[in-house]
């Protein structure tokens, strides 16, 4: 697959005001005196005592001020000024593209997925060699090694030992402060940041289950959500958090909307959390492919290789969540439920990408095995979506082009299956006539329009 573009994450443009960054963090982030001196596995955490949203200078639009022509990102060897940099806490303090640095980060998640060794280039400076973390990579790696251990434990060990998520939470608290004061860039989005806000925001929510306290158990309600939507208002393009933070987050805000009316609540975090999974969607799409091997009409979308079954995991349960907010929408915000479909019909419309896809298996393409150029398409529906995407299709603001061009674009990706399979019964074939039947009732008027022009 070709490298990705250095470009900006799909926007949703939504016409609402949300907190800076830095005063977020500081609520997520903040920790009373008295808790300072904490040990990790006989590890003494370091500590971060002066942060405060004054001194958060992570997003520096200076950062390439001083930058020559021929500076180059050290990874891609392009001009630093080709996209959004990112300088870390590595000895020289090099520069480079925050997509390049994406890359970097998702290839060692690739690597810990497949239980493989994570190559020391994702961790360190490829100039200096020093760690990207500074200080606190050793700090990093012991707490997330106790973080796995904590939660591949049975449910009733995390309720006897959910003290142990104490020093966890505080040391994430600090490398994620360490980081906004350290390091610099030209975005708000940071990959380790995102990912630790994640954890964050899982820690939290485990702290509410078990909790027996009922005034504990709302702190942590509240700081498990801003933990978590703040995770994905800031997380990068190529980094994948799944879709267990978003559910929980969706929950809240349903919740939310439902007991006190709070529209604008629902519509400010709405925002963040579509734009999160309109990307989910897009970058999960490439990782899976259309295959006739089953009859089951979901079924048909299955990964391409075996690590990505995740990415298909992921695309599916996207779908779905978008398809419960709508629905939730509907119940009690019917102006937010027509925007935002509005804006998931030109997300389908627009973001679609183009690859190369390597064919194993030569029955699809009839041929020897290669490479062969396939439109890898922004959503592979699952049945309640593709059901969804035509009953809907009228409620969309574009014009009769659009919704013909969208059509198209779905009758392209059921035909894939045409290719190899003449069983009539096979799902691309209802899902033809279906779109074949709302393609007459869009272009109708103009046929009609033309013979009338003709007579």
């Amino acid at each position: 697959m070709n490298p990705a573009p250095h470009n900006d994450r799909v926007q949703t443009n939504v016409p609402s005001s949300q907190p800076r960054a830095d005063s977020s963090i500081r609520r997520v982030a903040d920790d009373p005196p008295s808790l300072h001196g904490w040990q990790l596995d006989g590890y003494d955490l370091l500590t971060v005592d002066n942060y405060d949203g004054r001194h958060d200078h992570y997003v520096d639009s200076s950062l390439l001020a001083n930058a020559k022509d021929d500076d180059l990102c050290y990874f891609c060897t392009s001009p630093l000024s080709d996209g959004h940099v990112v300088r870390t806490s590595c000895g020289c303090g090099r520069i480079i593209h925050t997509t390049c640095f994406d890359r970097l980060l998702k290839y060692g998640l690739k690597c810990v997925r497949q239980g493989e060794q994570r190559q020391s280039i994702v961790r360190i400076c490829g100039m200096c060699r020093r760690p990207l973390l500074g200080m606190y990579e050793d700090q990093h790696k012991v707490t997330m090694v106790a973080y796995r251990r904590f939660f591949r434990k049975s449910t009733k060990d995390r309720n006897n030992d959910l003290f142990e998520l104490q020093p966890i939470v505080y040391s994430m608290k600090q490398i994620i402060k360490f980081v906004r004061l350290s390091w610099r860039s030209t975005t708000e989005r940071n990959a380790v940041v995102s990912e630790l806000l994640a954890s964050l925001g899982h820690c939290f929510s485990t702290a509410r289950t078990f909790s027996p306290d009922n005034e504990f158990s709302k702190h942590c309600l509240k700081m498990a959500f801003f933990a978590s939507i703040l995770s994905l208002r800031i997380h990068n393009n190529s980094n994948n958090l799944g879709t267990s933070n978003v559910a929980f987050v969706c929950d809240v805000i349903v919740r939310h909307q439902r007991d006190f009316q709070d529209l604008q609540f629902g519509r400010s975090h709405l925002a963040t959390v579509f734009n999160y999974l309109f990307i989910l969607i897009n970058t999960t799409s490439d990782e899976i492919i259309w295959t006739p091997n089953q009859r089951e009409w979901d079924k048909y979308i299955c990964p391409r290789t075996i690590g990505a079954k995740n990415c298909l995991e992921d695309h599916n349960s996207a779908q779905r969540i978008v398809l419960k907010i709508f629905k939730s929408l509907g119940d009690v915000d019917p102006v937010a439920l027509k925007w935002f479909r509005n804006k998931f019909y030109v997300f389908l419309l627009h973001a679609a990408k183009w690859g190369f896809v390597k064919d194993d298996d030569t029955s699809m393409t009839g041929g020897e095995t290669g490479e062969t150029k396939e439109d890898l398409y922004s959503l592979l529906p699952t049945r309640p979506m593709f059901e969804f995407i035509l009953e809907h299709l009228d409620t969309f603001s574009g014009g009769t082009d659009e919704k013909i061009e969208l059509l198209n674009k779905l009758k392209t990706v059921s035909r894939q299956n045409l290719r190899w399979a003449e069983d009539p019964l096979t799902p691309a074939l209802p899902r033809q006539a279906m779109i074949n039947a709302k393609l007459e009732m869009l272009q109708e008027p103009e046929r009609k329009g033309i013979e009338s022009d003709s007579d």
